[in-house]
């Protein structure tokens, strides 16, 4: 059988929508790759920048498998909307402002993603039943609803801003945060919110500076 796999080198020549660059070098500005079912295979040479990019990353309704080829560090990076998308394998490790990793729903695992991140990380709306894989520490919000997570493990330990878990099946304290700086928000978990846990039980494993947000009935959220 013909091997379907394709690098994101490969799909660049056949998808780059565009680069913009605000000046002559793009080494030494912002630009943004959008990637999407377009056009030329013209800015291919422009992966000799590809270690390092001082600029924002979207990764937007392609046919990626992985992500192999991009870049190790870059200054925000959203990766969203990708049918095929089951891998994080390739993403880059280092992202110096916000991530958003949403809309993905065959990638089950953040196994490859960014291990450092500066900013927000939202990983909601994909198909994951783990955090593996996650940054251990993120300084911002962290949003991981709408996924099929059933448990917290993995997860990161300290989040300063909010933590967001909304709509998942969460029926365990494992791999609870140990800290949040902001609110940490567990409504729409069958296990957490209906005859589950109690306000003082979650704060018993993780200090929550802002406020627990739940609901005790879960047919009252309904």
């Amino acid at each position: 059988m013909k091997n379907l796999r394709k690098t994101i080198r490969e799909e660049l020549l056949k998808e780059m929508e565009q680069i913009d660059y605000p000046n002559d070098d793009p080494s030494e500005n912002f630009f943004m790759i959008k990637v999407k079912k377009v056009k030329s295979p013209k800015d291919i040479e422009d992966f000799r920048f590809f270690d390092n990019i001082k600029g924002f990353v979207s990764i937007d309704e392609c046919s990626f498998i992985d992500l192999d080829g991009l870049p190790k560090s870059v200054d925000a990076l959203i990766i969203s909307r990708n049918k095929r998308l089951a891998s994080l394998k390739g993403c880059p490790q280092k992202v110096r402002g916000g991530i958003g990793i949403d809309t993905n729903y065959k990638l089950k695992s953040l196994e490859g993603g960014p291990q450092i991140a500066n900013r927000e990380y939202t990983c909601s709306m994909n198909g994951l039943t783990s955090l593996k894989g996650a940054p251990k520490s993120i300084n911002g919000l962290f949003n991981c609803s709408s996924n099929e997570l059933t448990s917290l493990e993995g997860g990161p330990q300290k989040v300063s801003g909010n933590y967001q878990c909304l709509h998942n099946n969460i029926a365990s304290l494992k791999g609870f945060p140990k800290s949040v700086g902001g609110d940490f928000d567990c409504r729409f978990n069958p296990g957490i919110s209906g005859d589950g846990f109690t306000e003082k039980e979650i704060r018993s494993v993780c200090d929550v500076k802002g406020k627990v947000r739940f609901v005790n009935s879960w047919k009252m959220q309904k």
